[in-house]
């Protein structure tokens, strides 16, 4: 269960495979050099075979693999876990490979790929998972700043009581599924390792223990509702009733408008993620107000993809599927300059708006950042339109939901919010209050409700790479 606000957490729950035992498996080890306390060397054993469930596996272009693929392997990060408190952590994961619980991948390239780890044995994915308690201090410590840390808690404690509410709950049926499909022995390995990433994720759900924290990018918040899939989360109720998700249509390209003529708030966005010096260099991009109204006119009639689509048909001579459309966008906005320039979208997208484009492109500009060397300015863009979304979604829509109705549920995706369904309207009204007041444009509130999510959900969708 959670636990009360500034209350200190003894244990950390973190979720194994059935049969397996951390102090059974870790009754011959010994390394002095970090401790000979059976307890503590079973908490750090227990919580590097957690991080292989609850991790997804990663898609890498191996050298010794004649394809990308997906091999069953979790990589995980040697800082992280020394940053955990997993001190020893090698001997002990030596130990755990030699003992025939585990395999590594041997696979790891300097900044870019960790070695990754999996059972040997794909019975230990076939089992159900069960909570296992951490009680080594270092560990509690660490893991529970991270699942719940203390930025999120205070700043939106308002969401974390809803978030972690016993009204809130999964129908059974879930993880009924889940066993059973579990059961099907024509599974892969990979398969198997996949549907139990999603297992753990719901297990911590029920358990109230998901997560609520920000992160230090670009304060989004985290939570167990959020990082599920959506076809999983389309089976939770709150005090018995649907729930139904609204978010903005277009939310990138539309948040995006505000740079594009005056508004109050654009200087202090960008300046707070570039410097006051940025706005010199923006304001000497100087865009023609048709370019403006026409972009406007896509954007605020959700009709920016249709129309690009159209032209991308036109220049290219053929179809694009929206979804692709749709990413391409986003990697024209937030990708690298390699990347972007060879996009067909991105001739389709300048050829229509040239001038925005070269604000993108001066938003994008891959010079290091001050703050982080290793920080590049396209990732800056990125940071800046998530503490934008922040603002309006976090700090303004969220905000005045609590004051105006602060009885009615709310539960923040990214740029998305999910209520109770008779809670809609109330909802619906604040969004739109709060993003015309902000971006001075009337938005388009698209809604979901989860019970027509769950009706064209199929439980196989979990065997394949981890989405939420």
């Amino acid at each position: 269960m959670q636990k009360n606000m500034g209350e200190v957490a003894k244990t950390a729950t973190i979720y194994l495979p059935q049969k397996i035992n951390p102090t059974k498996i870790m009754k011959s080890y010994t390394d002095r050099r970090y401790s000979n306390d059976i307890t503590i060397n079973a908490d750090k054993a227990a919580y590097i075979m957690g991080r292989i469930i609850a991790l997804p596996q990663y898609e890498v272009s191996n050298q010794w693999n004649s394809s990308n693929t997906y091999t069953g392997y979790t990589p995980i990060k040697a800082q992280y876990l020394q940053d955990m408190g997993v001190n020893g952590y090698k001997s002990v994961i030596d130990y755990l490979i030699n003992e025939g619980i585990i395999e590594c991948d041997g696979y790891y390239i300097k900044g870019e790929k960790s070695l990754g780890y999996k059972y040997i044995d794909p019975k230990h994915y076939r089992k159900p998972l069960i909570p296992y308690n951490i009680t080594y201090p270092p560990i509690v410590e660490n893991y529970g700043e991270r699942r719940v840390n203390d930025h999120a808690k205070t700043t939106y404690e308002h969401l974390y009581n809803y978030s972690f509410s016993d009204k809130l709950a999964m129908n059974d049926e879930v993880l009924d599924e889940i066993f059973r499909l579990k059961s099907d022995k024509k599974l892969t390995q990979q398969q198997l390792k996949n549907i139990t990433t999603h297992e753990a994720v719901v297990n911590q759900f029920i358990d109230k223990e998901s997560v609520f924290r920000t992160d230090d990018f670009g304060g989004r918040l985290y939570t167990g509702i959020g990082i599920m899939k959506s076809g999983l989360r389309s089976f939770i109720t709150y005090d018995n009733q649907e729930l139904v998700g609204l978010d903005l249509s277009n939310a990138q390209p539309f948040l995006f408008q505000i740079f594009l003529e005056d508004n109050q708030l654009a200087p202090g966005i960008i300046a707070q993620n570039y410097g006051v010096g940025k706005m010199e260099e923006i304001r000497s991009i100087k865009i023609p107000m048709a370019e403006i109204e026409l972009y406007k006119s896509w954007v605020n009639s959700a009709t920016l993809y249709e129309e690009l689509g159209r032209r991308y048909k036109k220049v290219v001579g053929k179809e694009i599927e929206r979804k692709v459309l749709k990413k391409n966008i986003l990697t024209l906005f937030y990708g690298k300059n390699e990347d972007v320039k060879n996009y067909k979208i991105t001739e389709v997208f300048t050829s229509v708006f040239p001038n925005i484009y070269k604000l993108i492109e001066c938003f994008r500009q891959e010079t290091k950042s001050k703050e982080n060397s290793s920080d590049e300015a396209h990732t800056l863009f990125s940071r800046m339109m998530h503490r934008l979304e922040v603002e309006v979604f976090l700090n303004s829509i969220c905000k005045e939901m609590e004051e105006r109705h602060p009885d009615i549920p709310i539960f923040p995706i990214h740029d998305c919010i999910v209520t109770t369904e008779g809670c809609m309207d109330n909802l619906k009204e604040v969004m739109n209050d709060v993003i015309l007041k902000i971006i001075g444009e009337q938005p388009i509130i698209k809604y979901e409700p989860f019970k027509e999510i769950r009706k064209g959900f199929d439980f196989r969708e979990l065997l394949e790479k981890k989405k939420t």
